[in-house]
């Protein structure tokens, strides 16, 4: 597969991918590459071309989101594979970290689904065990000043680690007592001035158009409860 115009055609790449998400133009990883050879950004002569790729997109995608990283180089073509957190824990953000290439024509979110549940429903409470989920509906409302960082270091003893995937903010690890944060919450914060200061007509971040046509996400008017509950 060919860029036309080295780093600044794949500065177009990136921007016209992001346009083709928030339009809604085209919200498969397949019908992204499709789109950007029609408008000659991309060249690709065969099938290994093609796969190549929706590994760009695949990975654009992670970028753009923040939801995960790609990984490169670490599986084989026509296969995706995330980086998890440095001592390998993916929680049920990512239950598995290699998915085929079969959803690539699929809607985004159903692709990322895929690798597990980076786009939870609100209130979704996603342990099997009895007791964890009667702890989760006896939840009330948290205040800060009773629960924060320094209390659950200080007295639960529980470790902070900093990751830069929005898919693992709040996962816990209970075999390492860890609880994982996402370390760039300004990104969520313009997201959700974004979408609380614009129009009906203005067009939603990739971020946003992820969670779309998914049967296991936020519909489309919950994003914002997920971002609040996130950040």
């Amino acid at each position: 597969m060919d860029l036309m115009g080295g780093s600044i055609g794949f500065q177009q790449v990136f921007l016209q991918t992001a346009r083709c998400m928030r339009t809604g133009c085209h919200q498969s990883i397949d019908g992204i590459v499709l789109h950007l050879k029609e408008l000659g950004m991309i060249q690709y002569r065969n099938e290994d071309d093609r796969v190549a790729g929706h590994s760009l997109i695949f990975a654009i995608l992670g970028w753009q989101t923040m939801l995960y990283s790609p990984s490169f180089r670490t599986c084989p073509p026509g296969q995706f594979e995330l980086v998890k957190t440095e001592d390998g824990f993916g929680g049920q953000a990512y239950t598995k970290a290699r998915s085929d290439s079969f959803m690539v024509g699929n809607h985004v979110s159903q692709f990322l689904h895929e690798f597990g549940t980076m786009l939870p429903k609100p209130n979704m409470c996603v342990s099997d065990d009895q007791d964890e989920q009667q702890a989760f509906r006896d939840i009330s409302i948290i205040d800060p000043r009773e629960f924060n960082a320094y209390w659950l270091s200080s007295v639960a003893g529980i470790e902070i680690q900093w990751v830069d995937e929005l898919a693992l903010h709040l996962e816990f690890d209970k075999a390492r007592n860890t609880l994982y944060l996402f370390r760039r919450p300004s990104f969520c914060l313009a997201d959700l001035v974004t979408r609380r200061g614009g129009s009906s007509n203005t067009p939603k971040s990739v971020l946003h158009q992820s969670v779309n046509a998914s049967s296991t996400s936020f519909p489309p008017n919950h994003i914002l409860t997920w971002f609040q509950l996130r950040i």
